[in-house]
This record gives structure tokens, sequence and C-alpha cells, in this order.
């Protein structure tokens, strides 16, 4: 069995564990894990009913890559708050040899654009801690299916793979003169050391290379 198929099984297996636990039917079946291969482009999609960013492609794939979407797995670590979500994609790719575990998250807009040319995320507000909350999460259940897949094939190539974590985004939204300048100086305006943010175009075509 491949890592690939490894963990598909082992992300099936941890649905059926969750929903049966709680004593509910199984909600989330294995046909419905997100799971694309064999694909140099593909779309990433926001469902959402205020979503002005809808899709995005990415391109220059890897025949080999492997793309998940971390909100269907019905694995959760807690039971409430916004770490209790995952992020909308995770692309296991390998570029020019070097193995990657990129997470994305779709947002039409973020409250803060970067300064200058340090595009991390800036973090002054509740709604900017749960964009990076929502990539740690899934980053920790990254973690999990490292270790079980580690359990399971005695393999630890996962571990191999450094992990990328963005937000791609339309818009910023905007603030006016006073309160821009009372953002700047809230002590717990702060800057995310993981995440980053890239702001693109709703059907804008980007390369995995710009996510590295």
């Amino acid at each position: 069995m491949s890592i690939r198929e490894s963990v598909l099984d082992i992300l099936a297996d941890s649905v059926r564990a969750y929903t049966e636990c709680n004593g509910g039917p199984i909600a989330v079946e294995k046909k419905k894990i997100k799971f694309k291969a064999d694909r140099q482009t593909f779309t990433m999609t926001e469902n959402g009913k205020d979503a002005t960013l809808t899709r995005v492609y990415v391109c220059d794939l890897d025949n080999d890559c492997v793309i998940l979407k971390p909100d269907d797995f019905g694995v959760r670590f807690f039971r409430k708050d916004s770490w209790n979500k995952a992020c909308d994609y995770l692309i296991l790719v390998v570029v020019n040899g070097k193995k990657y575990a990129i997470f994305v998250e779709l947002k039409s807009s973020i409250d803060n654009q970067p300064d200058g040319n340090d595009n991390h995320l800036v973090i002054d507000g509740n709604e900017d801690n749960k964009k990076e909350q929502q990539l740690l999460g899934a980053a920790e259940l990254w973690n999990y299916i490292k270790l079980i897949v580690k359990k399971k094939t005695d393999s630890s190539e996962l571990d191999d793979y450094d992990v990328r974590m963005w937000v791609l985004y339309e818009s910023v939204k905007s603030r006016s003169p006073t309160q821009s300048q009372i953002m700047t100086t809230v002590p717990r305006r702060t800057k995310s050391k993981c995440v980053q943010t890239k702001q693109v175009h709703d059907a804008e075509t980007i390369s995995v290379h710009d996510l590295l």
C-alpha cells in the first residue's frame, strides 16, 4: 500500500470512529473525502453565499500530488471554537525533489494588508486570530495523520514534508484614517510566525511555486 493510499484509509477510518463514538450515523463516507491526483492543474473553490473569491486555479502540480479537503475528514480535536475548524485545502506536492505540505485557506477579504514585503498574516482582532487558528488546527491534523501513518506502515516518509500555510484573499477591508492609526498602535497587533498571505483575484491561476 502506498503512502497516499494509507493516508486515505486512515482518514476514512477516523471519520467512522469519530461519528460512531458520538452515537450518530456515519456522516461522511470514504468516497466523500476530496482527493485528486494525476492532474497538473487543480481548482480550489469557496462556496460561501457571500464569497467573492469563489475559485483559484493552482497549476504546475506534479502528477503524484495529493489534494485533500480537511473539513471533510470528520476528525475534530476540540469541541468548539475556531480551533475545531480546518483549512480549505491541504496539498501534498513534490517540487524540484523537495516535499511540501501546503495548507490553504480561501478568504474574500482580510482586515490588514501586510507591511512592505512581509506577507505574514497581521493579527489584530478576533477574525484574524480565527484565520490563524484554522491553519494551525489543520497542522495538528497533519501531525495526527503522520503519527498514524507511521504506526500503520512503519514509514516516516511524511516527516520529510515541509509545511507552508497560506491565506489567499481577494481584497483588504477598508479602514478610516482614525481606525488605521489606532490599529497600528494597539499592543495586540502582531504578525503570525507561520501563516502567510497572498492577494489573488477570482478565477486567477497561480503556480504552486508561489506557495512555497
